[in-house]
């Protein structure tokens, strides 16, 4: 009787392993790199661009299993062309019909916050730099699993010749069958 009850044990521990294995092996881990359009500031302090992941084949592949948006970056460089200081901010909103900075400041969210950029230089920000101007970065995961949303940047000190180029939005998530 202990000797059947000890098989009976050993094969319950055998069984919950292999379904754990089955199931590390059915879920997964998937990054997507969103390239956004490059940006000109020369007089205007406003610029919206729309991200659409929907047009990613991962996102697509994936979208009805995402379990988690596991993290979220960017990589970019700006380079400021003026003999002044360049900064702004970033803001989302799902709306689309903003066009006044009051209306992005009074409805949208921010999430990036802090960049400046000394005069006549060119600044990159890598990947791993990106999280110390990241704000709300649950409300940007929420977003980002949404699959669609408008971005807004404001700049402050136009006239100004600025351009931010070679940007992109890095997004990580889990998903499960």
């Amino acid at each position: 009787m202990n000797k059947s009850r000890n098989i009976f044990q050993l094969l319950a521990v055998a069984l919950l392993c292999c379904l754990g294995v089955t199931g590390c092996l059915l879920s997964g881990t998937f990054v997507i790199d969103l390239p956004l359009d490059e940006m000109l500031f020369s007089s205007s302090t406003f610029y919206q661009q729309k991200l659409d992941l929907t047009d990613n084949q991962t996102y697509n592949e994936h979208k009805d299993q995402i379990k988690d948006i596991t993290d979220i970056g960017f990589a970019l460089k700006i380079e400021n062309k003026t003999g002044s200081n360049a900064s702004g901010e970033l803001y989302l909103s799902d709306d689309s019909t903003y066009t006044t900075v009051a209306q992005v400041k009074n409805s949208a969210t921010l999430v990036l916050t802090g960049i400046s950029v000394p005069p006549n230089t060119t600044k990159s920000i890598n990947w791993s730099e990106s999280y110390q101007y990241i704000k709300n970065l649950e409300v940007l995961k929420d977003q980002a699993k949404s699959g669609s949303f408008w971005v807004y940047a404001i700049i402050d000190n136009a006239p100004l010749n600025l351009r931010i180029y070679d940007a992109s939005v890095i997004i990580t998530f889990a998903a499960v069958p």
